[in-house]
């Protein structure tokens, strides 16, 4: 449990959401607290208090709709299909409700627009334009989709966990929505892991890999449980040297953040 908080901690999505890069907080942050708390009372099987985290999960942002959507996947995959259709029929019924009726209103009571979908203008300019993008616009929506920081993007959320996430994939479903919902987005410099994009899938990914590591716990399989540890380490922390914002090295090098001037510095 404490390596998995370590590398949680220094995986680049995470050490990269601090409160200076943005001189505000994202919502997004509250989230992977929520969904661990959740997956713990779930394999506790305690499920009162897993449903109402989820719900909570929904008072936070939108976006976790999206999430509850894609673990509806999850829930198919284990053959509970009555489940599965009931819980993707309510998120895709409250997050139209969110983005077409509460939060524009609020939105608008503060002189202010919700424009999500501008992210997606290359596919369409509605929500069902987008979902119909492959046959409407297929040019657009494979050149989009194969993009090669797509992969990369993947490739780093995973690859450190690899090991693990062998052992149990099928949680990963649950990140499809939100992994189209960063791939398919028009500009090409959403899909790294250094920015909010990837905060719950990250999060997931460090929970199946938890999940694989208890397998291979429980199987007293020793030698592959510290060698997929070992690749952990050596993946997560080569990372956050070389794409987080370390010190000096790195995409985005702290030492560029730490010259910003104060916040109150700024704002009148």
């Amino acid at each position: 449990a404490a390596a998995f908080s370590v590398l949680f901690f220094f995986t680049p999505v995470v050490s990269n959401q601090s409160l200076s890069l943005f001189y505000g907080f994202h919502p997004i942050n509250l989230l992977p607290s929520c969904f661990l708390l959740f997956f713990l009372f779930r394999e506790q099987k305690r499920h009162l208090a897993a449903v109402l985290i989820a719900l909570l999960t929904l008072c936070i942002q939108e976006t976790a709709t999206i999430f509850w959507f894609g673990y509806a996947l999850v829930l198919a995959a284990e053959r509970k299909f009555l489940r599965a259709c009931l819980l993707a029929g309510a998120m895709v019924l409250l997050f139209y409700c969110l983005s077409h009726w509460v939060i524009p209103a609020e939105a608008a009571a503060s002189g202010e627009n919700y424009t999500q979908m501008f992210h997606y203008t290359q596919l369409g300019n509605t929500p069902l334009e987008v979902l119909l993008s492959p046959i409407l616009r297929p040019g657009a929506f494979w050149r989009t989709l194969l993009a090669p920081n797509n992969l990369e993007f993947v490739l780093f959320l995973t690859l450190p966990f690899f090991f693990f996430l062998r052992r149990s994939p099928k949680l990963l479903l649950a990140g499809l929505p939100l992994l189209a919902g960063v791939c398919l987005q028009s500009s090409r410099d959403l899909q790294n892991t250094v920015l909010q994009y990837g905060v719950e899938l990250n999060c997931l990914t460090v929970t199946a890999a938890v999940f694989g590591a208890g397998k291979l716990f429980a199987a007293k399989d020793r030698r592959r449980l510290f060698g997929a540890f070992a690749a952990a380490i050596f993946g997560v922390f080569a990372l956050y040297l070389l794409t987080g914002r370390s010190a000096i090295l790195g995409k985005y090098p702290f030492s560029v953040i730490a010259e910003r001037p104060e916040s109150g510095e700024v704002i009148d």
